[in-house]
Protein backbone atom coordinates (compact mmCIF):
# COMPACT_ATOMS: atom_id res chain seq x y z
CA UNK A 1 0.00 0.00 0.00
CA UNK A 2 2.59 2.13 0.84
CA UNK A 3 4.71 1.75 -2.73
CA UNK A 4 1.33 2.43 -4.00
CA UNK A 5 1.16 5.94 -2.46
CA UNK A 6 4.94 6.22 -3.69
CA UNK A 7 3.96 5.66 -6.98
CA UNK A 8 1.01 7.93 -7.32
CA UNK A 9 3.23 11.02 -5.38
CA UNK A 10 6.34 10.21 -8.24
CA UNK A 11 3.44 9.80 -10.64
CA UNK A 12 2.10 13.47 -10.17
CA UNK A 13 5.20 15.01 -9.35
CA UNK A 14 6.19 14.21 -12.69
CA UNK A 15 3.21 14.93 -14.25
CA UNK A 16 3.27 18.23 -13.01
CA UNK A 17 6.36 19.39 -14.50
CA UNK A 18 3.49 20.08 -17.65
CA UNK A 19 0.72 20.92 -15.64
CA UNK A 20 0.22 23.80 -18.02
CA UNK A 21 0.81 22.04 -21.42
CA UNK A 22 -2.52 23.19 -23.77
CA UNK A 23 -4.28 20.14 -23.71
CA UNK A 24 -2.72 18.23 -20.62
CA UNK A 25 -4.81 17.42 -17.13
CA UNK A 26 -3.67 15.53 -14.03
CA UNK A 27 -5.67 15.30 -10.50
CA UNK A 28 -6.60 12.62 -7.82
CA UNK A 29 -9.88 11.08 -7.33
CA UNK A 30 -11.57 9.87 -4.19
CA UNK A 31 -15.40 8.21 -4.16
CA UNK A 32 -17.53 5.77 -2.72
CA UNK A 33 -20.26 3.46 -4.45
CA UNK A 34 -21.98 0.17 -4.41
CA UNK A 35 -21.28 -2.67 -6.58
CA UNK A 36 -22.83 -6.59 -6.61
CA UNK A 37 -20.82 -9.56 -7.02
CA UNK A 38 -21.43 -12.96 -9.10
CA UNK A 39 -22.05 -14.51 -5.41
CA UNK A 40 -25.07 -12.14 -4.94
CA UNK A 41 -22.91 -10.13 -2.38
CA UNK A 42 -23.86 -6.28 -2.46
CA UNK A 43 -21.01 -4.06 -1.02
CA UNK A 44 -20.04 -0.39 -0.08
CA UNK A 45 -17.24 0.36 -2.08
CA UNK A 46 -14.17 2.96 -1.37
CA UNK A 47 -12.07 4.45 -4.47
CA UNK A 48 -9.32 6.24 -4.48
CA UNK A 49 -7.23 7.33 -7.88
CA UNK A 50 -5.07 9.32 -9.92
CA UNK A 51 -5.33 9.86 -13.72
CA UNK A 52 -3.32 11.67 -16.22
CA UNK A 53 -4.64 12.69 -20.01
CA UNK A 54 -3.40 14.43 -22.84
CA UNK A 55 -5.90 15.44 -25.97
CA UNK A 56 -8.02 12.03 -25.81
CA UNK A 57 -5.95 9.62 -23.96
CA UNK A 58 -6.10 9.21 -20.59
CA UNK A 59 -4.38 6.72 -18.22
CA UNK A 60 -5.65 5.45 -14.66
CA UNK A 61 -4.22 4.00 -11.64
CA UNK A 62 -6.65 3.54 -8.62
CA UNK A 63 -7.22 1.10 -5.12
CA UNK A 64 -10.70 -0.18 -4.77
CA UNK A 65 -11.33 -1.30 -1.19
CA UNK A 66 -15.22 -3.19 -0.73
CA UNK A 67 -16.45 -5.23 2.14
CA UNK A 68 -19.96 -6.05 3.40
CA UNK A 69 -18.88 -4.97 6.71
CA UNK A 70 -18.82 -1.69 5.55
CA UNK A 71 -23.03 -1.71 6.60
CA UNK A 72 -21.94 -2.77 10.33
CA UNK A 73 -23.97 -5.60 10.25
CA UNK A 74 -23.52 -7.50 13.99
CA UNK A 75 -25.59 -10.69 12.39
CA UNK A 76 -25.20 -11.03 8.81
CA UNK A 77 -28.00 -13.68 7.55
CA UNK A 78 -24.93 -15.35 5.52
CA UNK A 79 -21.66 -16.05 6.56
CA UNK A 80 -18.62 -14.75 6.08
CA UNK A 81 -19.10 -11.47 4.72
CA UNK A 82 -16.96 -11.05 1.47
CA UNK A 83 -14.53 -8.58 0.80
CA UNK A 84 -11.81 -7.63 -2.06
CA UNK A 85 -8.94 -5.03 -2.87
CA UNK A 86 -8.18 -4.11 -6.19
CA UNK A 87 -5.89 -2.22 -7.54
CA UNK A 88 -6.10 -1.09 -11.12
CA UNK A 89 -3.81 0.26 -13.96
CA UNK A 90 -6.14 1.44 -17.19
CA UNK A 91 -6.17 3.37 -20.35
CA UNK A 92 -9.09 5.44 -22.15
CA UNK A 93 -10.11 7.38 -24.33
CA UNK A 94 -12.61 10.50 -23.95
CA UNK A 95 -15.83 10.21 -25.87
CA UNK A 96 -16.88 13.26 -25.31
CA UNK A 97 -14.36 16.25 -24.41
CA UNK A 98 -15.87 19.52 -23.27
CA UNK A 99 -14.29 22.21 -21.40
CA UNK A 100 -16.48 21.41 -18.15
CA UNK A 101 -17.41 18.02 -18.97
CA UNK A 102 -15.99 14.53 -20.38
CA UNK A 103 -17.18 10.94 -20.99
CA UNK A 104 -14.04 8.57 -20.47
CA UNK A 105 -14.09 4.59 -21.43
CA UNK A 106 -11.49 2.53 -20.14
CA UNK A 107 -10.28 -0.80 -19.68
CA UNK A 108 -6.96 -2.11 -18.27
CA UNK A 109 -5.60 -4.47 -15.70
CA UNK A 110 -5.99 -5.09 -12.26
CA UNK A 111 -5.00 -7.40 -9.73
CA UNK A 112 -7.31 -8.61 -6.30
CA UNK A 113 -7.27 -10.54 -2.91
CA UNK A 114 -10.21 -11.19 -1.03
CA UNK A 115 -12.36 -13.47 0.39
CA UNK A 116 -15.90 -15.06 -0.64
CA UNK A 117 -18.33 -17.63 0.06
CA UNK A 118 -18.22 -21.13 -1.52
CA UNK A 119 -20.45 -23.94 -0.66
CA UNK A 120 -23.27 -23.70 1.58
CA UNK A 121 -22.30 -25.57 4.79
CA UNK A 122 -25.09 -25.38 7.29
CA UNK A 123 -28.15 -23.08 7.85
CA UNK A 124 -28.77 -21.92 11.89
CA UNK A 125 -32.56 -21.67 12.64
CA UNK A 126 -32.20 -19.06 15.70
CA UNK A 127 -34.21 -19.78 18.68
CA UNK A 128 -36.93 -17.53 20.24
CA UNK A 129 -35.09 -14.50 22.20
CA UNK A 130 -32.13 -14.90 20.57
CA UNK A 131 -29.89 -11.80 19.68
CA UNK A 132 -29.51 -13.01 15.95
CA UNK A 133 -31.79 -14.62 13.73
CA UNK A 134 -31.53 -17.36 10.85
CA UNK A 135 -28.29 -17.44 8.55
CA UNK A 136 -26.58 -19.72 5.99
CA UNK A 137 -22.83 -20.63 7.41
CA UNK A 138 -20.84 -21.02 3.71
CA UNK A 139 -17.39 -22.12 2.80
CA UNK A 140 -14.35 -19.67 3.45
CA UNK A 141 -12.65 -19.13 -0.27
CA UNK A 142 -9.63 -17.03 0.09
CA UNK A 143 -8.27 -15.67 -3.09
CA UNK A 144 -5.58 -13.37 -5.41
CA UNK A 145 -6.36 -13.49 -9.01
CA UNK A 146 -6.36 -11.00 -12.02
CA UNK A 147 -8.64 -9.36 -13.71
CA UNK A 148 -10.30 -6.92 -16.58
CA UNK A 149 -11.35 -3.54 -15.12
CA UNK A 150 -13.95 -1.52 -17.28
CA UNK A 151 -14.66 2.27 -15.99
CA UNK A 152 -17.42 4.79 -17.79
CA UNK A 153 -16.82 7.66 -16.69
CA UNK A 154 -19.15 11.12 -16.63
CA UNK A 155 -17.01 14.21 -15.17
CA UNK A 156 -18.20 17.64 -14.67
CA UNK A 157 -15.16 20.36 -13.79
CA UNK A 158 -14.03 23.32 -12.86
CA UNK A 159 -10.84 24.70 -12.76
CA UNK A 160 -9.53 22.60 -9.72
CA UNK A 161 -12.72 20.81 -8.88
CA UNK A 162 -14.78 17.95 -10.19
CA UNK A 163 -17.14 15.18 -9.62
CA UNK A 164 -17.90 12.31 -11.40
CA UNK A 165 -20.50 8.94 -11.87
CA UNK A 166 -18.37 5.87 -12.69
CA UNK A 167 -20.17 2.86 -14.35
CA UNK A 168 -17.50 0.10 -13.11
CA UNK A 169 -17.07 -3.80 -13.66
CA UNK A 170 -14.76 -6.11 -13.24
CA UNK A 171 -14.42 -9.41 -15.30
CA UNK A 172 -12.32 -12.19 -13.10
CA UNK A 173 -12.19 -15.85 -12.44
CA UNK A 174 -12.98 -15.65 -9.14
CA UNK A 175 -15.76 -12.93 -8.51
CA UNK A 176 -16.78 -11.11 -11.02
CA UNK A 177 -18.52 -7.44 -10.21
CA UNK A 178 -20.75 -4.51 -11.80
CA UNK A 179 -21.58 -1.03 -10.25
CA UNK A 180 -21.26 2.31 -9.59
CA UNK A 181 -19.27 5.07 -7.78
CA UNK A 182 -19.15 8.88 -7.05
CA UNK A 183 -16.02 10.34 -6.88
CA UNK A 184 -14.70 13.84 -5.78
CA UNK A 185 -11.86 15.05 -7.95
CA UNK A 186 -9.08 17.64 -7.54
CA UNK A 187 -6.25 18.53 -10.08
CA UNK A 188 -5.44 20.69 -13.40
CA UNK A 189 -9.21 19.17 -14.45
CA UNK A 190 -9.41 22.22 -17.11
CA UNK A 191 -8.85 21.16 -21.03
CA UNK A 192 -6.97 24.66 -21.04
CA UNK A 193 -4.93 26.31 -18.99
CA UNK A 194 -7.15 28.70 -16.61
CA UNK A 195 -4.93 31.41 -17.71
CA UNK A 196 -5.23 31.25 -21.35
CA UNK A 197 -9.31 31.05 -20.76
CA UNK A 198 -8.95 34.37 -18.90
CA UNK A 199 -6.43 36.06 -21.34
CA UNK A 200 -9.38 35.05 -24.10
Amino acid sequence: MKNFFRFLFILLFYFSSNAYSKNTQFGIQAGFGEIYTISKASSLTLYLGAYYSYDKNQFNFRIIDSSEDFFSMCCPDQRPTEYFTEYDVQYGKKIVYTQYFDMVVLGGLSYLYGLRRGKLLKKYYAHPGEECGDYSEYEKVNYTTVGIPIDIQFNLKYYLLGIGIHLISNINPENSYYGFLFSFQLGKLFKHNPRTNLEK
